[in-house]
């Protein structure tokens, strides 16, 4: 392990010996507590090659048994699994299956798990069932993936009952969902502190995890800040070191946000948002003073979390063609320190320095990112989810817009959810900006070409 003090450029290096051993031995079923209270890990004895093997769930008195997927065996290694899905207080029996062509083999020691309560220290989502689902609707399919914009994330089932949650580390508990992944897995962008350890800053944490909470990976800002600078970028740098008052020219990487996505070849794409000082007037500011502007980038990592490539808006910023850093916010939207909804400011609100629009676009070549079919199984670990990612071609921006969750609609981006064995069901999610000079466009109006792909993909919508 290396640790590194990002302003400072002090390093410290350390080793540990770990040493793992199964919990299943003697060809005996465990199954364990994990850290979550509605997560169990089963641990389940080798079996034949060619074979699969699966959990079944069960309520102690109830009479159907839910199955999760199939997972290939390994005839020398345990199978561990999470069981996942259950409700809060209340006994399972679960035990395991060996699939061997149609010939199905039962596990012959059942284990009872009894799931514990919600924490009583985190502040959960309560649902209302508006309207009820009925005969007519699909009747085995019941759990939906909820991440909300200040709280925990969680699944419920349709009644709105808690059956999974995921409560970040620190003092915040919530995190952005970002995908679920194939394999029970979950991509989440998360605040706190990353390079400076006074200060917790939002989307400062991007974190694969798994159904139990553990992190599986993870990098953070400092780390792409430090990876950004020695690949030579310019406005990607570390907040913390910039003399404040800020100069003109004087740019970093507050945090990530709102996406990122687990691309086909394995690398990850993350929008980064980045502050920028310019010259007083600019954007028709009045103030006299100098002018702080948000912008927005993306980051490519490949498996490891590692820089590979990024994109940086403000080196577009010339004019039509391409970005206008002139152009102001379609509305007069101002960030301000501290403001929900925003990014965290590093570089305004000090002596000398005013936050102008956070709007810096009007026209730029990019990129669609368009993402189908994402399922959602909490009933064991490597579920199958499956991803399909379509890469366009560049085309022209429209203008900017609301961020997709803001606006209302019916496009853009279908989600599996699955359940039972292999039986799924699509859900929507509905999608469509309004048009660009709608007046709709009241939340947010900082176009990055993420967000204008939604937008171009769109149509027409009224408001909320």
């Amino acid at each position: 392990m290396i640790a590194k003090d990002f302003e400072s450029g002090e390093t410290a290096t350390a080793s540990a010996v770990f040493t793992l051993n199964p919990l299943s031995t003697g060809g005996s079923f465990v199954v364990s507590p994990t850290a979550n209270p509605l997560v169990a890990l089963a641990s389940a004895p080798p079996c034949p090659s060619g074979s699969s093997i699966r959990l079944t769930i069960r309520k102690v008195g109830g009479l159907v048994a839910t199955p999760s997927n199939l997972l290939a065996c390994r005839p020398n290694l345990t199978s561990n699994i999470f069981a996942a899905g259950m409700y809060p207080s209340t006994s399972y029996t679960v035990n395991y299956e060996v699939l061997t062509g149609s010939t199905v083999t039962k596990g012959p020691n059942p284990a009872t798990f009894t799931t514990g309560p919600l924490p009583s220290t985190i502040a959960f989502p309560t649902s209302t069932v508006v309207t009820p689902f009925g005969s007519q609707d699909e009747q085995t399919d019941y759990t939906v993936l909820h991440s909300y914009l200040a709280l925990v994330l969680a699944a419920t089932d349709r009644l709105g009952n808690i059956n999974w949650y995921y409560a970040a580390p620190g003092a915040n508990p919530a995190s952005l969902l970002t995908r679920p992944l194939p394999g029970g897995y979950m991509l989440t962008i998360q605040s706190g502190n990353s390079w400076n350890p006074n200060i917790s800053a939002n989307g400062q944490f991007l974190r694969k995890i798994d159904l139990s909470g553990n992190i599986i990976r993870e990098t953070n800002i400092g780390v792409l800040q430090q990876q950004l600078i020695a690949k030579g970028a310019t406005d990607f740098g570390v907040c913390g070191t910039i003399p404040l008052p800020a100069a003109i020219g004087s740019a970093c990487l507050s945090g990530m946000h709102h996406d990122a996505i687990l691309l086909p070849n394995g690398n990850t794409i993350v929008s980064v948002a980045t502050e920028k000082i310019f010259p007083p007037g600019t954007q028709g500011d009045t103030t006299g003073l100098n002018v702080d502007i948000m912008g927005d980038g993306f980051l490519v990592l490949d498996h490891n979390y590692q820089v590979l490539w990024y994109f940086d808006t403000f080196q577009h910023d010339g004019g039509a063609p391409q970005l206008d850093i002139n152009r102001p916010a379609v509305l007069g939207e101002k960030c301000a320190p501290g403001q929900p909804g925003c990014e965290t400011l590093f570089l305004a609100g000090t002596p000398g320095v005013t936050t102008q629009a956070n709007d810096c676009c009007t026209r730029i070549p990019f990129t669609t990112i368009r993402q189908t079919e994402t399922s959602f199984a909490p009933r064991g670990t490597r579920t199958g989810f499956t991803r399909s990612i379509t890469i366009t071609e560049p085309v022209p921006a429209i203008s900017c817009g609301a961020w997709d969750w803001m606006a209302t609609s019916r496009l853009a981006t279908s989600t599996t959810i699955r359940t039972r064995g292999s039986r799924t069901s699509t859900m929507l999610k509905s999608i469509i900006l309004p048009p660009a000079n709608s007046p709709c466009l009241t939340t947010e109006t900082r176009a990055s070409p993420l967000r204008r792909s939604a937008l171009a993909a769109g149509t027409a919508g009224a408001c909320r």
